[in-house]
C-alpha cells in the first residue's frame, strides 16, 4: 500500500471484525446461491446499476433494507408471544415438552436473522466494490480537486481542467500590450496522467467504505515537458517591437554650450534573454513575464551618465587658448578662431578638421616666415648690397636660411594640443628636409623691437662665410673679426654650372667625398678630402687640387660644376675650423 494510502491506526481493529463477519457468513449460509439471491433482490428492489456512484444514496438504500427485514423478522415472534401469555397458567406448566420445543424456535429464528444480517452486508459491501473498481474512492481529492468515483482518464481530464496548470505564457511589453504564446505550440504536456495513475494505483479499494468517513487529500506536482526549440522558434516568430533604441548624445545649444539628450528605449527585444525568461517563467509556473522588468529589451549603447565627465570636458573647449611662441612674439588661438574645425560627436568625442587648422597656419607663414626674403648686406669689398635667392637650372632655391613654417606639422600640433584640453603654450615646427632645418633665424640674438631688421639686415650676424662670386674671394669672420680668407673657382656661368647667389649654411662635412652628377654635357665624376656641404642639394665648399690656381677669372673657364672649389689648405681648415651651422653668405 502507497505511503500516502495508509488508513488511521483503527484499521487494524476493523479488518478484525470483518474477518469475524465472514466467519459467522460462511456458518450460516446453506450456499452461495441464497447469498446471490438477496444481492439481487436487492439490486432489482432500488433499480441500482453498476454505473452509479453516489455513494451517500447507496449507504441509506442498504440501512433501509437492513431495517426492513430486522423489521420483519422480531414483529412476528413478539405478535404470537402475546396470545401465549393469556392462558391459564398451571395449564402452561403441565405442558413442559412443548416449552422446550419453542425455544429451539426462538434460537432458529435468531440465527436466521443473523444470516439474513450478514447476507445484506456482504451484498452491500459487493455492490460497494463492485462500484469502485477501477476509479477512485469517496472524498478522495489530487491537489485539491474531487476525484471521487472518477476512472483515471476521468480524473485527468477534471484536475487538467480545474487544475492549477497554466495553458500559455504572456509576455508583458513596455508600451502596455502583450503578446501570448499557447502551450500547445511548442509541444507542452503536462504529467498528469502520470500522477494520476500512481495516485490511482495506490489505492486499497477493498476498504472502500472507511472513506465514507474521511477525507484522502493527494498532493503531487503537475509538472510538463516541452520542446525548447519550439519555443525558441516562436519567440523568434513573435512580433515584440522594431522600434530601435535610441542612445544619449551631447547636443550643442543656440548659446553654444553643451547638454546631454538623454537615452531612449525602443521595443527591439534581445531574443535570447526573452527565451531564458519564458523557460524560468513556465518551470516556475507563473503565466506573465514582464519584459522589461526581466530586461529583454536591447539597450541604448550610450547612456547619458557615459556622457557626463565628457560633457565636463567638451564644454573647457570654449576656454582653451593654444599660444604660439615665435620667440620674439607670439599668436594665440581658441576655438571661436577655428570654430568650423570642429565636429562633434553624440557620444561626446569630437574630431578637428586638420585642413581648417592648416590654412589658419598658411597666414601666419605670409606674417613670420623669413626664408628668400631680400636682404641687406654689407660686403668687404663691395659695401652695401641686396642679396636675393635665386631659383637654379631645375628650379629649386638652395639658398635655405630663415623661418620657414611646416604648415602640416604646426597644425597637428595644434590640433593636439585642443585635443588635450587644456590651455598651454607650443613652439611653431619649422620645415626641414632630412637634416635640413629651416629654422636658422635662431641663431640671430634679437628681440621683438628689432625683428624687422633681422630680417632684412643679415649684416647683424657676426660669424659667417662670405663669398663674392664676382672677385672670386671668401672670407670667415668670426665674431665680427676677420679669421680666414683665401681664393676660390666657382661654378661656370652657365644656366647648368652656375653657383646661385643666396644665403646658404654649413650643414655637415665629410671627407675623401666623390662627386658625381649629369649635366647636358655629359656625366661628371671627382674627388675630393675635405667636402663641406652648404645647401640641400649638391652644392659644397671643397678642395679642388687639379685647380692650377683659384681667384680672378679662372672661373669663367674652369669653373666648377656649381660648387665652390678652394685650395686642400683651404678646405682642411674650413673642414677643421668653421662650426657646422655657420651662415654661408654668396653674391655676384
Amino acid at each position: 500500500m502507497s505511503e500516502k494510502f495508509k488508513d488511521s491506526g483503527e484499521i487494524d481493529e476493523i479488518i478484525a471484525e470483518v474477518n469475524k463477519l465472514k466467519e459467522e457468513k460462511e456458518q450460516a449460509l446453506n450456499s452461495e446461491k441464497s447469498a446471490e439471491s438477496a444481492v439481487n433482490s436487492i439490486v432489482e428492489k432500488n433499480n441500482l446499476s453498476e454505473g452509479e456512484n453516489d455513494k451517500s444514496q447507496m449507504a441509506d438504500m442498504i440501512a433501509s433494507s437492513l431495517n426492513d427485514k430486522h423489521s420483519d423478522a422480531v414483529s412476528e415472534p413478539e405478535e404470537k408471544k402475546k396470545p401465549e401469555a393469556k392462558k391459564d397458567e398451571p395449564e402452561a406448566k403441565e405442558d413442559k415438552a412443548p416449552k422446550k420445543k419453542k425455544k429451539k424456535k426462538k434460537k432458529t429464528a435468531a440465527l436466521f436473522v443473523l444470516g439474513l444480517i450478514i447476507i445484506l452486508l456482504a451484498g452491500a459491501y459487493a455492490i460497494g466494490l463492485m462500484m469502485t473498481k477501477d476509479k477512485f474512492l469517496p472524498n478522495t481529492y489530487i491537489n485539491g480537486v474531487n476525484v471521487s468515483g472518477m476512472t483515471a482518464e476521468q480524473a485527468v481530464e477534471t484536475i487538467e481542467e480545474l487544475g492549477n496548470q497554466l495553458d500559455k505564457i504572456v509576455f508583458l511589453k513596455n508600451d502596455g500590450s502583450s503578446v501570448t504564446i499557447p502551450y500547445e505550440r511548442f509541444g507542452y504536456e503536462f504529467n498528469t496522467e502520470e500522477v494520476v495513475e500512481e495516485a490511482i494505483s495506490g489505492t486499497n479499494e477493498y476498504l472502500y467504505f472507511l472513506h465514507f468517513f474521511k477525507t484522502t487529500e493527494i498532493t503531487d506536482e503537475i509538472v510538463g515537458s516541452y520542446d525548447e526549440s519550439e519555443l525558441e522558434e516562436e519567440i523568434n516568430n513573435a512580433s515584440f517591437g522594431t522600434k530601435e533604441p535610441t542612445n544619449a548624445k551631447i547636443v550643442q545649444g543656440d548659446d553654444g554650450k553643451f547638454t546631454i539628450s538623454a537615452e531612449k528605449e525602443g521595443t527591439v527585444v534581445e531574443t535570447d534573454k526573452v527565451l531564458a525568461a519564458a523557460i524560468e517563467a513556465i518551470d516556475a509556473g507563473v503565466e506573465e513575464v514582464d519584459l522589461e522588468a526581466e530586461g529583454c529589451y536591447k539597450q541604448p549603447e550610450i547612456t547619458s551618465e557615459d556622457l557626463e565627465d565628457k560633457l565636463e570636458e567638451l564644454n573647457k573647449i570654449f576656454d582653451v587658448v593654444i599660444e604660439l611662441d615665435f620667440d620674439y612674439t607670439t599668436e594665440k588661438i581658441s576655438y571661436d578662431t577655428i570654430e568650423d574645425a570642429f565636429t562633434f560627436e553624440d557620444d561626446g568625442t569630437y574630431t578637428i578638421d586638420q585642413e581648417v587648422v592648416w590654412a589658419w597656419v598658411e597666414t601666419l607663414r605670409d606674417k613670420y616666415d623669413t626664408l628668400h626674403k631680400t636682404r641687406k648686406f654689407t660686403a668687404t669689398l663691395q659695401g652695401e648690397i641686396t642679396i636675393d635667392s635665386q631659383e637654379d637650372y631645375y628650379g629649386k632655391k638652395d639658398a635655405i636660411f630663415g623661418y620657414m613654417l611646416d604648415s602640416d606639422e604646426t597644425a597637428a600640433a595644434i590640433v593636439e594640443a585642443f585635443m588635450a584640453g587644456e590651455s598651454t603654450t607650443i613652439e611653431p615646427v619649422y620645415y626641414h628636409n632630412g637634416g635640413y632645418y629651416y629654422d636658422t633665424m635662431g641663431q640671430v640674438e634679437h628681440d621683438e623691437s628689432d625683428e624687422a631688421d633681422v630680417i632684412t639686415d643679415i649684416s647683424r650676424i657676426d660669424s659667417y662665410i662670405e663669398v663674392d662670386l664676382t672677385n672670386q674671394e671668401l672670407w670667415y669672420y668670426e665674431d665680427g673679426e676677420l679669421v680666414f680668407e683665401c681664393g676660390v673657382v666657382s661654378g661656370l656661368p652657365t644656366a647648368e654650372r652656375m653657383t646661385y647667389p643666396g644665403i646658404y649654411q654649413l650643414w655637415y662635412k665629410e671627407t675623401d667625398k666623390t662627386m658625381t652628377g649629369e649635366t647636358t654635357e655629359g656625366e661628371y665624376e671627382s674627388t675630393c678630402s675635405f667636402w663641406n656641404y652648404i645647401s640641400v642639394r649638391s652644392i659644397g665648399i671643397h678642395d679642388a687640387v687639379w685647380q692650377s690656381s683659384f681667384g680672378g677669372d679662372r672661373y669663367t673657364y674652369a669653373g666648377s660644376h656649381g660648387c665652390v672649389g678652394v685650395s686642400y689648405d683651404s678646405a682642411e681648415f674650413i673642414y677643421e675650423s668653421v662650426p657646422l651651422g655657420t651662415v654661408v653668405i654668396m653674391y655676384y
